[in-house]
């Protein structure tokens, strides 16, 4: 049986796969959508701003399972932009289970 994504990390798939952007680490540790493809998070965490809930914790268990990979376009790890893998794409448009497609 295949893995299923939390709520959150669900969200969080749905919202890069949705824009297709890849998600940003923004300074104060705020992991965001990027503004656009070519956006490598330097820059400040604006106030209202969409982040991850948990950000860190949720970026690496997306990373273990395979959801999301670094884009490399940074050298250093904890601020690297984060692009989804072709697993992440396929848990999306799929439902959660016991949740509404939105």
């Amino acid at each position: 049986m295949a893995k299923k994504p939390t709520e959150t990390q669900f969200m969080v798939l749905r919202q890069m796969a949705l824009f297709e952007l890849p998600l940003v680490r923004r300074s104060g540790g705020f992991w965001c959508l990027a503004d656009d493809a070519n956006d490598t998070g330097l820059r400040p965490h604006r106030e209202g701003e969409w982040s991850v809930t948990n950000g860190t914790q949720v970026v690496r268990a997306l990373e273990r399972a395979g959801w999301i990979q670094r884009s490399h376009r940074d050298e250093r790890a904890w601020c690297d932009p984060r692009e989804l893998t072709a697993a992440g794409r396929a848990v999306w448009p799929g439902s959660y289970q016991g949740r509404p497609t939105p």
